[in-house]
């Protein structure tokens, strides 16, 4: 798998700087400038954008690398490392969209002259920052207002005669620790995994209620490379919705949610606080 893309949110934070070259710092400032979702909670520790510009003035950046293919920019031969680690993060999480947690991970952890003196000149407070932006957070979303009532063909509710098939499907293409959460779904009444297929093979699954047991809780969720971006993730999402609030559930949590402008995106989920 070799093509990548970048979240909305990634893509509106480089539309902020207009600098031939970019640095690692012009990307941190157009994502603090940003400040949407977990980025407003980092821009929240740093001083203001103003401030961190006016720096990046005073510092001008020169060596410069090929337009990189991704960022389709001229970035300084750091940056590019950046994005290089960021992208093995993304691709750690079997993911395909590069987001700002796997940018701002990479940032942190950069100890390139350039970024470090940004850093102490302007006192971020790096560590706080990657407690709030780089880990996976919670996200929640009233079930009051639920009003997707569409049904997809490819989206049906589990079978308990599936089982062995399904958690071999989420071992093989996700991780045994996800088949094991998977598998409490066959021990409930009411089977809360719903499947999405491919003339009639499994491309992606979605659970809830069964990580640790917990009500109300939404997730894992995974489609298989391959069928990304054709919607089947949204889809599987607000099947499950659906179900949840036709048991009489007020809210979900999206626990430890990796990907967190897809959820805010499809369902309006928004962050909980830490």
């Amino acid at each position: 798998m070799s093509t990548y893309y970048l979240t909305g949110r990634v893509t509106r934070s480089l539309a902020l700087t207009d600098t031939e070259v970019m640095s690692t710092v012009d990307l941190f400032v157009s994502m603090m400038e940003e400040a949407t979702g977990v980025l407003k909670e980092a821009a929240s520790y740093c001083p203001s954008v103003s401030v961190m510009k006016k720096w990046l003035h005073d510092h001008p950046v020169e060596e410069a690398g090929p337009v990189h293919v991704l960022i389709q920019r001229k970035l300084t031969r750091e940056l590019e490392k950046v994005i290089d680690e960021a992208i093995y993060y993304m691709q750690r999480y079997n993911q395909i969209f590069l987001n700002e947690g796997h940018l701002l991970k990479a940032l942190c952890k950069s100890n390139h002259p350039y970024w470090l003196s940004f850093v102490c000149d302007c006192e971020i407070p790096v560590e706080r920052i990657a407690m709030r932006t780089i880990y996976a957070r919670n996200l929640e979303r009233s079930l009051h207002d639920l009003s997707f009532l569409e049904r997809s063909n490819d989206i049906e509710r589990a079978a308990y005669s599936e089982k062995e098939e399904v958690l071999s499907f989420v071992r093989e293409n996700f991780s045994s620790k996800w088949a094991d959460t998977v598998s409490e779904a066959f021990n409930q009444q009411v089977m809360p995994l719903f499947l999405a297929k491919n003339e009639k093979k499994i491309v992606g699954f979605a659970v809830y209620d069964t990580y640790e047991q917990r009500s109300q809780h939404f997730g894992p969720m995974g489609v298989l490379v391959s069928e990304r971006k054709r919607g089947i993730g949204e889809r599987l999402v607000k099947r499950c919705l659906q179900d949840m609030k036709a048991k009489g559930y007020e809210s979900v949590i999206f626990y430890e949610a990796g990907p967190i402008e897809f959820y805010e995106k499809v369902c309006g989920a928004q962050l909980l606080p830490q």
